[in-house]
């Protein structure tokens, strides 16, 4: 594998920023994300969660409506961390978090 200039590599984010990825079961074992290790971080805890998708850009989360997280997440300006999980090929977790800010919330599947 090459190296990348940055050029290159903004060349790749601005082409690449808005694509979403829906975690289906086929993504997630293509990818070799470990759903089992996907957490949303808000005022030092941490809850599971389901990614839904994500881009470099955009990150939807399910969280239940009763869960620790949910009550987190409403209150105001509040500060999270999406931790993503991958599995490499030695089967080694390899986990690190996303800041993130909310942009919106809403009800899934009521």
């Amino acid at each position: 594998m090459g190296i990348s200039n940055s050029y290159q590599i903004t060349k790749y984010y601005d082409f690449f920023r808005d694509r979403e990825i829906i975690f289906t079961k086929v993504n997630l074992q293509s990818l070799r994300i470990d759903p089992r290790q996907l957490y949303v971080k808000c005022n030092g805890s941490q809850w599971p969660c389901i990614i839904n998708s994500s881009s470099l850009q955009n990150c939807k989360i399910i969280v239940g409506a009763n869960s620790g997280a949910y009550k987190e997440l409403v209150k105001e300006n509040v500060s999270i961390s999406v931790r993503y999980c991958f599995i490499d090929q030695d089967n080694n977790p390899v986990s690190f978090f996303v800041n993130c800010n909310i942009q919106d919330k809403k009800k899934y599947n009521n």
